[in-house]
């Protein structure tokens, strides 16, 4: 039975830099979230916010530091460890990042088969299933590109609800949508969070005021930091800080338009 005193994904002194780049794109970032945890994400364009999700998932090592779940280092599990990590994260990715090549029905097929060495009968109930779920009952056998980008948001969804995860990495889950769309998966985003899994929640959002009912508080990341959650009340409260500005949208205050140049 998982030990609930201690952190279900943590970050302890991690930094990130691509190759080639003169300076970090984050460092230093201490963060835990814990079990049962709603927390938005936010920050300026290019601040690293889709970077550190990803070293939080795994996909991208730390230049130093280390990632943990549940007290484990990333780095230094073991094979059976690993396994249960990517059973226990689910994710969701800016652009979707899913197979062009595949049906949406095999977007789901190849996890399964990867993950739990599922195919046949079985792997094809919970394909239907995943799909229900999503409200693309029906639509397996769809090329991606047949697909509206909400219909692939959707299906990016139902990929990372595969396994019942216990941790959801959220990235811009409503980017490129319409007002009608994005509503749409809020909603199913919502259901989700209040289903039986109540998943452990970290989600990247340009856009504060369509995630603030599905997350209790914010992390703020900028100029390589991070700030640690606050409660959006109190964020709101701020005066002449950088999220202030940031929740507000105002020219004025210490963020600059070149953050937004930033790679």
């Amino acid at each position: 039975m998982a030990d609930k005193s201690v952190p279900i994904l943590e970050a302890r002194k991690v930094a990130f830099r691509f190759e080639g780049a003169a300076r970090p794109l984050f460092s230093g970032i201490d963060y835990a979230l814990e079990q049962g945890d709603s927390v938005g994400l936010l920050g300026p364009t290019g601040a690293g916010k889709s970077v550190l999700l990803k070293v939080l998932a795994g996909l991208f090592m730390p230049t130093t530091g280390a990632v943990y779940f549940r007290g484990v280092s990333l780095k230094k599990m073991k094979r059976s460890q690993w396994k249960a990590f990517r059973r226990a994260l689910g994710m969701t990715f800016q652009k979707d990042g899913l197979f062009d090549s595949l049906s949406c029905g095999d977007n789901l097929k190849f996890p399964l088969f990867e993950v739990e060495g599922l195919s046949g009968k079985e792997a094809d109930k919970r394909v239907e299933a995943a799909l229900e779920s999503v409200d693309l009952r029906g639509q397996k056998d769809l090329k991606i590109y047949e697909m509206s980008g909400g219909m692939q948001k959707r299906l990016g969804l139902a990929r990372a609800l595969l396994f019942k995860p216990e941790v959801l990495l959220y990235d811009e889950p409503t980017a490129g949508l319409d007002p009608i769309t994005s509503r749409n998966i809020l909603e199913l985003l919502s259901r989700s969070q209040k289903g039986e899994m109540q998943p452990t929640v970290l989600m990247v959002s340009s856009q504060p005021h369509q995630i603030e009912a599905l997350t209790s508080g914010a992390a703020f990341l900028n100029d390589a930091r991070l700030d640690p959650p606050k409660s959006w009340a109190k964020a709101k409260a701020e005066k002449h800080t950088a999220l202030a500005q940031f929740l507000s949208g105002s020219l004025e205050g210490p963020l600059t338009a070149e953050l937004g140049d930033q790679p």
